[in-house]
């Protein structure tokens, strides 16, 4: 029983950590693309990604991402979250996803994803900040 419990956790830190790296090239395949700089040249805001108990500050300036910041900083102010588990982000950026988990609204209403803070710009936004959080599926 002890073997399982080793297995599952390796098994757990191992989907922790392949999903924050990942994430990490998010600001570069965004970035690289005008199209998505264009669509999102009006948005100024820290977010907040959560990956399992980590969380990332993502800085957005006028379409431009930042590199993603750990929030480890106490107080660390950010506009609005988006947090999912490190398996859940890992399925939604499967190129393709399957059904089910391709979209941020889909996970959320199964109960694997949340939001919370001021969702006004996320939604004046939204599919800027969808390619953002779609941005790890490209290979």
């Amino acid at each position: 029983m002890t073997g399982a419990v080793i297995t599952a956790t390796s098994s757990s830190n191992a989907q922790q950590l392949t999903a924050e790296h990942r994430a990490k090239a998010i600001p570069t395949a965004i970035n690289a693309d005008e199209v998505h700089a264009r669509r999102g040249r009006l948005l100024d805001a820290d977010i907040m990604i959560g990956i399992g108990p980590s969380g990332f500050i993502l800085p957005v300036r006028g379409g431009r991402l930042d590199d993603l910041e750990p929030a480890t900083r106490l107080l660390r102010p950010w506009v609005f979250a988006i947090r999912a588990d490190a398996a859940t982000w890992l399925q939604h950026w499967e190129n393709p996803p399957r059904a089910g988990w391709h979209d941020i609204f889909a996970l959320s209403k199964r109960g694997l994803l949340t939001m919370e803070g001021n969702l006004v710009p996320l939604m004046q936004h939204l599919q800027f900040v969808k390619d953002v959080l779609a941005a790890p599926r490209t290979p």
